[in-house]
């Protein structure tokens, strides 16, 4: 049985008097869960973790209550259906009592959609693991016991967990590769010395901003109460690569590439203000700058770095302004006026100082 979330958990569990515990398998370790049904009648589920699709129940009833007393026990949502069993399934369960099942269509109360949901009357815990394995083995999906695992994998080599790690970053969603690989990916990246090839990031960022603006990024979905709280994988995937190449610009600068730098920064800063003025970039409840990943003031130094080496007064002050426009409305998370002035030439300097009193536009709290 998938567990609910939520309001789905506690609506299933103020209906049915459930109270959840896992168990284990006192020989093999094996876990599984246990909900107890609580009220006049007590009956305990033990729910079989057996791919997405199936879902197999294990029952213990009094076998002296009659069969009508147990139509109380079917959960809210689902439908009676035709039980389809395993014979192997079966045959762990001898001398169980094998009721007729209930079919579930599109679940929602449990979190998941789940193709059949069969339950069985009088199974000790010995037959509900004996079942669990038996179920595992006939799906293709054995049970996962953690100690058992990880005892394996401490005897492999580093190539073999290399090729793990491979596949579980390749299964993971954005959030999941942030929590898990956040911090080694920070380290990797301060520690690299490998030189960024300004051509290549430069194409990469093109195809990049195209992409945003023809919509790849753009998931949206209905928001509602429940859901409002969602970030899209489109959306994740989007801040998480704006991040990256932000930071590969800022390498650029590093390495002195400062007209392919600002090239890049422009396309990129681009990319942020139309995600902040609400074109279809991307999809959340809400949105904005302080999902990049990253270290923004850096990058924002980075860029009027590479923009003062290449940039007329001018030029600089064109795209400084914006920049210093935005941060003030922000209430100044990156200090772009600070970090301009600091790298401006004198004519620079003075162009800026210029147009920014012109505009009025606040460079500090207290200014």
């Amino acid at each position: 049985m998938a567990r609910a979330d939520g309001a789905d958990q506690r609506e299933l569990r103020g209906t049915l008097g459930l109270a959840l515990q896992t168990r284990q398998c006192d020989h093999c370790g094996t876990p599984w869960d246990q909900l107890t049904l609580a009220g006049r009648l007590t009956r305990t589920f033990f729910a079989l973790p057996v791919e997405h699709r199936l879902q197999l129940v294990v029952l213990r009833a009094d076998p002296t209550e009659k069969l009508e007393a147990l139509d109380a026990v079917v959960p809210p949502g689902l439908t009676r259906g035709q039980c389809r069993v395993l014979d192997e399934l079966i045959a762990s369960l001898r001398g169980a009592s094998i009721r007729g099942g209930l079919v579930a269509e599109d679940a929602a109360i449990f979190g998941a959609s789940y193709a059949t949901l069969h339950i069985f009357l009088n199974a000790t815990d010995e037959q509900v693991c004996s079942a669990l394995h038996t179920c595992s083995a006939a799906t293709g999906t054995p049970t996962m016991n953690d100690a058992q695992l990880f005892a394996f994998l401490a005897h492999q080599d580093a190539t073999t967990l290399l090729d793990l790690l491979r596949e579980a970053y390749a299964a993971m969603s954005t959030p999941q590769r942030r929590a898990v690989f956040g911090e080694s990916a920070r380290a990797a990246h301060q520690s690299c010395s490998v030189a960024i090839d300004g051509h290549r990031l430069l194409e990469n960022i093109k195809k990049f901003h195209q992409d945003s603006f023809d919509g790849i990024y753009y998931a949206p979905f209905n928001v509602n109460s429940k859901n409002f709280m969602h970030i899209p994988e489109e959306t994740e995937e989007w801040f998480e690569t704006l991040g990256e190449f932000l930071a590969e610009s800022a390498t650029l600068t590093a390495q002195g590439a400062h007209a392919q730098a600002v090239t890049c920064f422009g396309l990129l800063y681009a990319l942020i203000d139309a995600m902040e003025s609400g074109e279809d970039i991307v999809f959340a409840d809400e949105l904005g700058s302080w999902m990049i990943p990253g270290d923004e003031p850096h990058y924002i130094a980075a860029y009027f770095t590479s923009l003062a080496a290449v940039a007329t007064p001018e030029e600089f002050t064109t795209v400084a302004v914006p920049l210093m426009a935005r941060d003030s409305s922000q209430s100044f998370p990156t200090r772009a006026y600070a970090a301009a002035m600091r790298v401006a030439n004198k004519g620079q300097s003075a162009a800026l100082q210029a147009e920014r009193k012109c505009r009025k536009i606040r460079t500090s709290r207290r200014a």
